[in-house]
């Protein structure tokens, strides 16, 4: 029962030095590796979505260190896509195309996911137009607003 006893206090002795030397990224790091914007296109001749995401996916060292892990489309609220990756091809950021059928009047969503726990997602309403585009733009406040512009 003492060594149980002795045991216990050098365990807890240490805990306090595990704590100390414990390392934690900094709110700038988690910041400019998060999902920093979106932009969105849809084509209503050809039926391809267009995504792309700031994402930076490489820390100071070059090392590969977050991704764009998965992506989601919904049109009106049914999930239609749901697609996994398992790294990013450019390392400042992420972008591929997808085959949709929309109409005018339908929202897609797109929700993009980080292997570090990142998130953004973005609408778009799909215009009478050839081409409906959207973006998100990062301001101050770390709050997003959508720009749509249509050709």
């Amino acid at each position: 029962m003492l060594i149980l006893r002795i045991l216990a206090l050098v365990c807890l002795s240490f805990f306090p030095l595990s704590i100390a030397f414990a390392h934690h990224d900094s709110d700038d790091s988690y910041h400019r590796l998060s999902i920093q914007s979106m932009f969105l296109s849809y084509n209503s001749l050809s039926k391809v979505l267009h995504v792309e995401a700031d994402h930076h996916a490489r820390d100071e060292e070059d090392r590969e260190v977050d991704y764009v892990s998965k992506m989601t489309v919904s049109v009106n609220g049914d999930e239609k896509i749901t697609l996994h990756f398992m790294h990013q091809s450019d390392p400042d950021m992420f972008s591929d195309d997808a085959l949709l059928k929309a109409k005018s009047g339908d929202v897609i969503m797109v929700e993009l996911f980080s292997e570090s726990g990142s998130d953004k997602s973005l609408n778009l309403t799909v215009s009478d137009e050839i081409i409906t585009e959207t973006r998100s733009v990062q301001t101050e406040g770390s709050e997003t607003q959508g720009f749509e512009s249509h050709y």
